[in-house]
């Protein structure tokens, strides 16, 4: 039973409106979590939302969503469990305002107006969020969770963004070394993103090896000879340290795919671990325009294989070996 004495004392207390939302020409009220006031119009909310569309269609608003206010009893009066941070974030995108409040906002905070969107069913404002987590958030100190509320509230720009960045992490050593610090998200990861993740990585680290392998290296100056291929001089080849490149980019194509085979330390340790005295010279400074434009070649190959990883879930599948 409620309390006569907490309602009179609840409707004693002054409103504390909002600065920004606080229109004169308004005809709906949303009361915060935290008991901050919006004035806002309902025509723009049922544009940008769906249960907002609904919920002011009705004649009467539910009752336990209504707020009592004297001063403002000729309109719709929404109570909403998110914070007015929150709120005043998603409205400022709603009304085309800067995003001033929150500027550089902690993941919990961007996870509280993610949440809002979704459940609001504001998609109308999905590229406005994903704007401004391109240009403000830096996805490379946690791209695992981006990755993950992207998918989760089906935001694709950020889902690309952040793929590369998921990519080069080690997300098998995440799962299979105890003495490693895993970041909170890996536990929210399912097994089949953890898995689909790990078929993207070693799909298009493939895609590289194989531009690598068939490489066609130019004419290379015959001042460098490699004492370990018997040679004549003016008979062109390849410097044995280069199928000790390949050998060693396959294995890491194979054992971690997260790494980038076309890094420069990936030749040097080759050349330090090459019998060739000329290696260092040949694989850094004679392949180095070569292996440039397979770099330029790699940034065309796709970082998401989604249809493919269907079709292999398809394959292995107890149902198709069956």
């Amino acid at each position: 039973m409620s309390n006569p004495n907490a309602e009179i004392e609840q409707q004693a207390q002054p409103i504390v409106w909002d600065p920004t939302f606080a229109f004169d020409d308004a005809d709906l009220v949303i009361r915060s979590a935290d008991g901050i006031h919006f004035k806002v119009h309902k025509l723009l909310m049922r544009m940008i939302s769906d249960v907002f569309k609904d919920m002011t269609a009705l004649d009467q608003v539910n009752k336990g969503l209504r707020i009592h206010c004297e001063s403002e009893h000729e309109m719709e009066h929404v109570q909403i469990t998110e914070s007015s941070d929150t709120l005043n974030f998603v409205l400022r995108m709603a009304y085309h305002l800067p995003l001033t409040t929150l500027s550089s906002p902690t993941l919990d905070q961007l996870s509280d107006i993610l949440v809002m969107l979704d459940k609001y069913h504001m998609q109308h404002l999905s590229n406005s969020v994903q704007n401004f987590i391109l240009l403000n958030m830096n996805l490379e100190t946690n791209p695992l969770w981006y990755y993950i509320r992207a998918r989760e509230y089906n935001l694709p720009r950020l889902k690309q963004a952040a793929l590369p960045h998921v990519c080069a992490l080690d997300l098998l050593a995440h799962v299979t070394n105890p003495g490693m610090k895993v970041p909170a998200v890996v536990g929210t990861l399912s097994f089949r993103d953890y898995h689909r993740l790990l078929y993207f990585t070693k799909r298009r680290a493939s895609w590289i090896l194989a531009l690598v392998e068939n490489i066609e290296l130019d004419p290379i100056l015959l001042s460098v000879q490699c004492p370990n291929k018997n040679n004549l001089r003016g008979y062109l080849s390849k410097c044995c340290s280069w199928e000790q490149y390949l050998t060693a980019a396959r294995q890491e194509v194979n054992t971690s795919s997260h790494r980038d085979i076309l890094r420069p330390e990936l030749r040097i340790r080759v050349a330090i671990e090459s019998k060739c005295p000329n290696a260092t010279m040949w694989l850094l400074r004679h392949c180095a325009g070569d292996l440039e434009k397979v770099r330029l070649e790699a940034k065309k190959i796709p970082w998401e294989y989604e249809e493919d990883y269907r079709k292999s879930v398809i394959l292995f599948s107890p149902e198709t070996r069956g």
